[in-house]
Order: C-alpha cells, then structure tokens, then sequence
C-alpha cells in the first residue's frame, strides 16, 4: 500500500482510526494520531517512536486542524495524507438532534 508517508490519523485510539494508523505504521509510515484521550492514544498504540507522534485533542474544537498539522510538520517534516476517523455516534435520528 503506502510507505515513507507522513499521515494525520485522527480517532486513532480505537476502532478503524486505530487500526489504519496500526496499519500505517507497520508498513513503514509515520503517523501524528489523534484522539481526545492521550492514555488511551498510548495503551492503543504504544509510547510516542520516531515514526509515531501522539496529539491529544478534540477534532470538534477548531483549534485542533491546525495544531495537528503543525504537530506533523514539526514531527516528521511533511504531510502527506488524512484519514478523518474521529466521531461520536448518537442513536438519535436526525429529527431529534438539535
């Protein structure tokens, strides 16, 4: 698939954020992942390695697009790829969320 990208992996610390940004790195990627929970980030992924940057933060607050960008610029000089997989998840239908 991929290798030598730098990817934003947002939701990383569980379900598919999680195993994309496993995935990105076992194929010899680097990834900046992002969760709201930095504890949760290193019992899904481990201890921050030269290839794997973690970034606790909140995709809703905007402030936090920017902050990972510059996290993965700082990190690992470049980006290359998103993968947006940060979400909450309501049983409400759309008629009763305001």
């Amino acid at each position: 698939m991929y290798s030598d990208k730098t990817v934003i992996v947002t939701g990383a610390s569980s379900g598919i954020g999680r195993a994309c940004a496993r995935l990105l790195l076992a194929q010899g990627n680097r990834v900046l992942a992002v969760s709201r929970s930095r504890d949760r980030l290193v019992e899904a992924l481990g201890p921050e390695t030269g290839d794997l940057n973690l970034l606790a933060a909140d995709v809703a607050d905007l402030a936090t697009g920017p902050a990972a960008a510059a996290a993965a610029i700082d990190a690992f000089g470049r980006i290359d790829g998103v993968i947006n997989m940060a979400a909450l998840h309501s049983k409400l239908d759309w008629k009763e969320t305001t």
